[in-house]
């Protein structure tokens, strides 16, 4: 089923969408990359300040209880996508990646100025935790969802997520495509794994 799932289209055309950022991403040095993926406008403070919460682990808890209620037999593999990949990002963060630091650490060195509408912070940059959330969040309602708007429309939600935290000066786009990256994939193999007659 995740075959022709993948084949159906959404999952092609995101994994261009992700490749092509990789490319942006680790193809430019830090101070380049994140320069051009960030413009600023007072209208985008506020919507992205607000977008990014799609990206909190809050946003688990209704994911839950909606495959509890729709979906119950895939409660397990959901559970485990949602824990493995909290686990995976702490120890990434706190441990594998710990001396890397975020855009605000640089802005004195760079002579940039970031404003941004939410507080910044400085360190366990790598990966993004906000945009493998939304990405666990996303690829999770795509494998059991059959609409193919509700697929498109949560994987806009989530690359959405990913840009709000180059936006808010929180993450390099590097740090947005390991956590894109790593949400799909631990979601990925907790559903092959898990699922129900797999």
């Amino acid at each position: 089923m995740w075959k022709r799932r993948f084949l159906e289209g959404d999952w092609l055309v995101l994994t261009a969408v992700v490749a092509v950022t990789a490319v942006f991403a680790f193809g430019l040095p830090l101070r380049e990359s994140f320069q051009m993926a960030r413009f600023s406008a007072p209208w985008a403070d506020v919507l992205f300040r607000y977008w990014t919460l799609l990206g909190t682990g809050w946003v688990f808890l209704p994911l839950m209880a909606w495959v509890v209620w729709r979906h119950r037999p895939h409660w397990r593999w959901v559970l485990a996508a949602m824990a493995a990949f909290g686990a995976l990002n702490l120890f990434l963060k706190r441990v594998v990646f710990a001396g890397m630091l975020r855009p605000a650490a640089f802005a004195e060195t760079w002579g940039v100025t970031i404003t941004s509408p939410v507080p910044l912070h400085h360190h366990y940059a790598m990966p993004s935790g906000h945009t493998g959330t939304a990405f666990v969040a996303a690829a999770v309602v795509a494998l059991l969802v059959r609409r193919r708007w509700v697929r498109w429309l949560v994987w806009g939600l989530a690359l959405g997520v990913g840009y709000s935290r180059v936006y808010l000066g929180q993450h390099f786009p590097r740090d947005v495509v390991v956590g894109m990256v790593l949400g799909i994939g631990v979601t990925l193999i907790c559903y092959r794994w898990l699922a129900p007659g797999r």
